[in-house]
């Protein structure tokens, strides 16, 4: 075939058949390019994780307190019950995990809002009351104590989301919100009633890129570590994860009523 090298032709023709070069140009591919090495040798979530660190300034900075808010949802790991009546009798019956959708402060690393959804997965009005506690213009939004039902459960004193310790940030938000590419996120209730109404301008992101949301993804992380994973009724963070020990079963067995685990999800 045209084009194609004979054994007497550079580099078949010498003792390595060229693979000494090769090999440095490999070499100075990887090392030069460390986002694409990394993603040779520890594949696409290296290669997203290289890109952290790397001394290229972010384009999205928070200036202080309340200036960049990020929002994302996690399905908490945790097995909650409810009773349900039948003819029979009462029964309790095992939930599908709950998930809490979660605002951000990346300024301040706190956070100013949250709600919980019985469901797999947020819609977009769950994301739109989640804002609504974060800012607090309702009054029926503003975060009060819970009555807590469990009894080894208590408020650290002066704890409070900030609208609800000081009403001077009720209607306050950031100026810009940042959220992954979750198809809830792309609603016409995200564009219409959360821009419009907050006039906070919307930057989804990169695809795939949750260092982006670093604060909100490093809150997940405390949470479940220092509260969800602890209960008997964790589903850990996969099927192989010691913390698993038959959620399910322990959430009927203990009687662990959902209402338990949103005391838990709100004191922590």
């Amino acid at each position: 075939q045209a084009g194609t090298l004979s054994y007497l032709e550079y580099p078949f023709n010498t003792e390595n058949e060229g693979v000494a070069p090769l090999r440095k140009f490999a070499n100075d591919v990887r090392t030069g390019h460390f986002v694409l090495g990394a993603g040779i040798f520890g594949g696409k979530d290296a290669a997203k994780r290289g890109q952290v660190g790397n001394g290229h300034a972010k384009t999205l900075v928070a200036a202080g307190l309340y200036d960049l808010f990020q929002l994302d949802e996690h399905t908490i790991d945790l097995i909650g019950t409810a009773v349900i009546e039948t003819p029979k009798g009462s029964i309790r019956v095992p939930l599908q995990r709950m998930t809490l959708v979660l605002v951000a402060d990346a300024g301040g690393q706190g956070i100013p809002g949250y709600y919980v959804t019985l469901k797999a997965q947020a819609s977009a009005e769950d994301v739109v009351l989640t804002l609504s506690n974060a800012i607090g213009l309702n009054p029926s939004h503003i975060w009060k104590p819970r009555d807590l039902i469990v009894n080894y459960l208590s408020y650290k004193e002066g704890a409070g989301f900030p609208t609800a310790v000081f009403p001077q940030l009720r209607g306050a938000c950031g100026a810009a919100l940042m959220l992954d590419n979750a198809t809830v996120h792309w609603s016409n209730a995200m564009m219409d009633r959360v821009s419009d109404r907050t006039g906070m301008a919307i930057n989804w992101g990169p695809v795939a890129t949750w260092v982006r949301r670093n604060v909100v993804e490093a809150i997940f992380g405390i949470l479940a570590k220092r509260g969800f994973h602890r209960l008997p009724n964790s589903t850990g963070r996969g099927p192989k994860d010691p913390h698993r020990t038959n959620p399910a079963a322990n959430a009927v067995i203990l009687l662990i009523d959902f209402e338990e685990l949103l005391d838990v999800i709100d004191v922590v």
